[in-house]
């Protein structure tokens, strides 16, 4: 068995692709992001193709304008998709990531060869109605997700042979819009404690009437962080703490600066 991992980004496919080098199946994990990456995961060079024309493009339009970047986001996904296709050969099993996958899968599909589609969230067409509700909710202005992403997913639903999923709530959504459950497989994400290491001097235990919560993720409406802090205001607790790590994104600057006593962003 010869498995090959696509994804545009990284996600948690450095680490399936890591485990699956250790079992002696990864044929190939084809990726975005600089080959030397993937050697923080133990990854040898030579299973590991880099198409970073394609992630350098994405990082220079981010930056210059977050508009532009979503006007091109389709034509970048199909450039890493249409060039990751040509480096599956020698494959018997793909494994990719949704919007990163659609000429992946039709290659797959000529050769008769099984493809595993990754969704890391909620059907996308859930995703865009709940985003647009969030955003309306907050009175802040909101596009939708590209018409054209959109089409390309639902094309990739269909074509794969299986949608893997990472939980009950994103299972939940693909059957509510028609899609069979014999053909959804929910995988939770879990997290390896060898890749942490406990602190050099133990943490105070909490006293009776403590609880302190850290959340760790982009501060976004897509990650609703704004209805974690209106949960926490909403609980006047003072002996209750809230710490924030990530990236603070433009739209959740004004929650973190209002938020309540006891919550730090870090």
């Amino acid at each position: 068995m010869r498995v090959s991992v696509v994804v545009g980004g990284r996600f948690h496919a450095f680490d399936l692709a890591a485990h699956l080098h250790r079992r002696g199946v990864l044929h190939k994990l084809v990726t975005n992001y600089p080959r030397f990456v993937a050697k923080r995961w133990g990854i040898p060079a030579t299973h590991v193709v880099s198409i970073p024309a394609t992630f350098v493009a994405g990082q220079f339009l981010s930056r210059a304008s977050p508009r532009a970047a979503q006007r091109y986001q389709y034509r970048l996904h199909r450039w890493f998709a249409g060039s990751a296709a040509e480096h599956l050969k020698g494959s018997d099993l793909v494994v990719g990531w949704s919007s990163f996958s659609e000429p992946c899968i039709e290659w797959a599909r000529e050769r008769g060869m099984p493809f595993v589609l990754e969704r890391g969230s909620a059907h996308i067409a859930v995703q865009d109605r709940l985003l647009t509700d969030e955003y309306q909710l907050l009175g802040m202005p909101w596009s939708g997700i590209e018409r054209r992403i959109i089409e390309m997913e639902l094309r990739e639903y269909e074509l794969c042979t299986e949608v893997c999923v990472p939980s009950l709530f994103a299972e939940r959504s693909f059957i509510s819009q028609g899609f069979p459950s014999e053909r959804l497989f929910r995988n939770p994400y879990g997290v390896s404690l060898a890749s942490f290491r406990a602190p050099a001097q133990a943490p105070k235990p909490p006293t009776p009437g403590e609880l302190h919560v850290i959340y760790a993720g982009a501060l976004s409406v897509q990650k609703v962080t704004h209805h974690l802090l209106a949960a926490f205001a909403s609980s006047r607790q003072p002996s209750w703490r809230l710490t924030l790590v990530g990236t603070i994104t433009p739209e959740a600057r004004s929650w973190v600066s209002t938020a309540a006593d006891g919550v730090a962003a870090v």
